[in-house]
């Protein structure tokens, strides 16, 4: 289910429609679309863009390579936290286009930063488990760790945090 809602996220950021862009002149035009080739030479903008790498199935998936999936998973629900609420109440239908362009870009920006996955690997990976209800499963497996660590590591910080304020008050 949260391996279902992460998805869902990242489809809903990287696949949502735009809405109408004001028009603009042809110089403004002219100079967009140079940035945005320039852009596209450098990496693609959108996790829409990415051509999926090939080959990429249950059987060839080092435990390693799902840890980074489920890694990038976070990731992009971070960015789906931080640009959802925002595009949800945008005013119009140019600012919401801005806001969900920011928000794909964002999305393929987070999956670079997590090691060993490329968007290519990502965008694949998430094909095949859509497909593979055994590759799903690992994947589902891998959140469950992966939520686990972090609910050990905040109560960690949680009791350190405690042992810090109960010094504080032995001392004053």
């Amino acid at each position: 289910m949260t391996f279902r809602m992460a998805i869902a996220t990242a489809s809903a950021l990287a696949l949502g429609a735009a809405a109408p862009v004001l028009a603009q002149t042809a110089t403004e035009e002219t100079a967009q679309e140079t940035a945005k080739e320039e852009t596209a030479k450098k990496a693609p903008a959108t996790l829409q863009e990415v051509e999926a790498a090939d080959g990429v199935s249950n059987d060839s998936l080092e435990d390693a390579k799902v840890r980074s999936f489920v890694e990038a998973l976070a990731a992009i629900q971070i960015v789906g936290n931080h640009y959802m609420p925002k595009i949800e109440t945008a005013s119009d239908g140019t600012q919401r286009a801005e806001l969900i362009d920011m928000a794909n870009s964002d999305i393929v920006r987070a999956i670079e930063t997590v090691a060993n996955i490329t968007p290519a690997e990502f965008k694949a990976i998430d094909k095949a488990a859509q497909e593979d209800e055994t590759l799903n499963k690992r994947i589902m497996a891998e959140i469950q760790v992966a939520q686990a660590e972090a609910a050990e590591e905040r109560a960690k910080r949680a009791a350190k945090e405690a042992e810090s304020k109960d010094e504080e008050t032995k001392t004053e």
